[in-house]
């Protein structure tokens, strides 16, 4: 013997908003992608994540922990942008996150 479920006035509701579920669904998917942010990924909208991974696959770093032996100039001469300690490229990082996120006044 099966299961059935008593029909109920929710469930007629549910049979009739069927027609609304793909506008629905599509404006969920809206919020999640666009505006919604998420920890896991720096507290940005998935479609910011990705247009800050494009950005930063365009993006050459260096990080040069002993400055006195690289060439600095030619490295920047050829698109690196150049960082001499941690702190420095961890700040670009940040600054470039709250660019991509609309964070920055």
């Amino acid at each position: 013997m099966r299961n059935v479920l008593p029909l109920t006035s929710a469930s007629i509701d549910a049979e009739v908003n069927v027609e609304r579920l793909p506008r629905t669904t599509e404006g969920r998917i809206n919020l999640y992608n666009s505006t919604r942010r998420h920890s896991a990924i720096g507290m940005l909208s998935p479609d910011n994540f990705v247009q800050s991974l494009r950005a930063a696959a365009s993006t050459l770093v260096s990080l040069e922990l002993d400055a006195d032996e690289a060439d600095l100039v030619r490295l920047e001469e050829i698109g690196f942008e150049v960082f001499a300690s941690i702190d420095a490229l961890k700040g670009r990082v940040d600054r470039r996150n709250a660019e991509a996120s609309g964070d920055l006044p």
